[in-house]
């Protein structure tokens, strides 16, 4: 039931939503006259999703901290599991306490938002109290990398094509165009699975219970199924890509996540 609600047509309507956001993060950054660009956008997606569960701005900082830590996991770097356990308690923290005030202090009159959706699910019986937390949080930490980094990495290649950034400010069927094309040229994302079973794949073992990650990028680039694979044409007729995943295992925001990056 809360899977549902992620459509295109709930993703069009936090477009007003995240246009605000850009707007006051903008006043505040802009007065600076130079700043670093990633560390800027990674205010972005935090603010958003902030925003759509009804929380107080002043967490964002926070978050935004324990959410950068847990994005150093990928890091593999066992020195910082003191840090890594700090943030996942102040998530796990944060999240806990907001659905307990929602709960005893539900919202009164104007429309639902993300929060009360999901809490409305959990009342229901399709979502455990202990899976509804766990799911807030996943939001927070699914919607946070992929998206500022999906974000720093394209301007990064605007900065190259100032004649595709400029179209991209001037028509936003244009710019829709522009983000699928990145994300199958360029995109951060991957799958992982555990192998069950030693696998031989092109002459290399991969032990038993080991976890295989796929950098889905490659796919994007792959000649067999692109013509000029390595060049960025939004108005290459085939964008296909697996930046979301497929199937199952497509990603859940992928709409609201394109609405952000557009």
């Amino acid at each position: 039931t809360f899977a549902m609600k992620f459509t295109p047509r709930y993703a069009n309507q936090t477009r007003p939503l995240m246009q605000k956001i850009m707007n006051m993060l903008l006043d505040e950054w802009l007065p600076r006259g130079h700043f670093d660009f990633a560390e800027f956008i990674s205010y972005y997606p935090v603010s958003v999703m902030t925003s759509m569960i009804g929380a107080p701005l002043d967490v964002i900082p926070g978050l935004r901290e324990s959410l950068e830590t847990l994005g150093r996991a990928y890091g593999l770097n066992p020195g910082i599991e003191p840090e890594l356990q700090k943030a996942i308690l102040h998530m796990e923290d944060f999240c806990q306490q907001l659905v307990a005030q929602r709960r005893a202090s539900p919202k009164q009159g104007g429309s639902e938002d993300l929060l009360d959706m999901l809490i409305d699910c959990s009342n229901q019986g399709d979502i455990p109290e202990r899976q509804l937390i766990d799911l807030l949080i996943f939001l927070f930490v699914a919607g946070y990398d992929t998206s500022k980094n999906v974000m720093t990495m394209m301007i990064y290649e605007m900065t190259k094509r100032p004649e595709i950034y400029a179209k991209c400010a001037e028509d936003i069927e244009y710019c829709r165009k522009a983000v699928e094309e990145f994300l199958r040229y360029c995109n951060p994302s991957h799958s992982f699975r555990a192998t069950d079973t030693d696998i031989v794949y092109d002459g290399v073992l991969i032990p038993k219970d080991r976890m295989v990650f796929f950098a889905l990028v490659q796919a994007g680039r792959d000649p067999a199924v692109f013509e000029n694979a390595d060049v960025f044409d939004p108005e290459r007729p085939n964008s296909r890509h697996l930046a979301f995943g497929l199937g199952k295992h497509m990603c859940l925001g992928q709409y609201i996540a394109r609405a952000q990056i557009q």
